[in-house]
């Protein structure tokens, strides 16, 4: 059992940092999940408009500070 998980968390995260970037697994992890939703008939996107009007909104409301 780790006794203080915020120590071991930020000790992770620096760990995680530190590690050289392999672009050769990166990609491989890119095409297997392409290759998932393929197979799962989510991939490509029937149209690429499909809820963009909402999406849209949606990020706005999150990173956009409106006054009142």
């Amino acid at each position: 059992m780790i006794k203080n998980p915020d120590v071991f968390a930020r000790w992770e995260a620096d760990w995680i940092r530190r590690q050289p970037v392999d672009h050769r697994t990166n990609l491989r992890l890119v095409e297997g999940l392409v290759q998932e939703a393929t197979l799962l008939g989510v991939w490509p996107p029937r149209d690429v408009r499909e809820g963009l009007k909402e999406k849209i909104q949606f990020a706005l409301d999150l990173n956009v500070r409106r006054t009142a």
